[in-house]
């Protein structure tokens, strides 16, 4: 079982932990919707607005988004179904919530700024938000938007 506590702004104010996080987002995730990319996209529409960028894989209905930085893996792999983005995953720490949590942040953030339910160990989410935050080793490694 896991067990995160929660802090109110004062206590973390006296921990000197800041409310918000160190770095500005670049795109902000929100329900449904990470940056440019939405649930409910046409696969036409994620080509023109990810142009140059977007590498599909037809046998799974999958494509995977990269920005152009030095990380090794996608910022943003994308699911399809029907020719419509049914799921997207979010890796790149540049997206955030708007209370500013994202990928490689720690699950203290999460717990501290969301109202989350762990679903299993690794899964924990924020039902209003429609978002799952994949963790591992006390911090996230992905976002789910469904």
């Amino acid at each position: 079982m896991k067990v995160v506590v929660r802090g109110s702004p004062a206590m973390m104010s006296l921990l000197g932990r800041r409310r918000t996080a160190s770095k500005p987002a670049a795109h902000l995730l929100s329900r449904g919707a990470a940056g440019r990319a939405r649930i409910g996209m046409l696969d036409l529409d994620v080509l023109k607005e990810f142009k140059g960028r977007v590498k599909f894989n037809e046998l799974n209905s999958a494509a995977d988004i990269f920005d152009g930085s030095q990380r090794r893996g996608p910022d943003l792999s994308l699911e399809f179904t029907d020719g419509r983005v049914t799921r997207i995953e979010v890796h790149s720490p540049g997206y955030k919530t708007d209370q500013g949590v994202g990928p490689g942040d720690s699950t203290i953030a999460l717990a501290n700024h969301h109202t989350v339910r762990w679903v299993t160990a690794t899964i924990a989410e924020d039902a209003g938000l429609k978002i799952q935050f994949r963790c591992a080793n006390e911090r996230i490694i992905s976002v789910l938007l469904f």
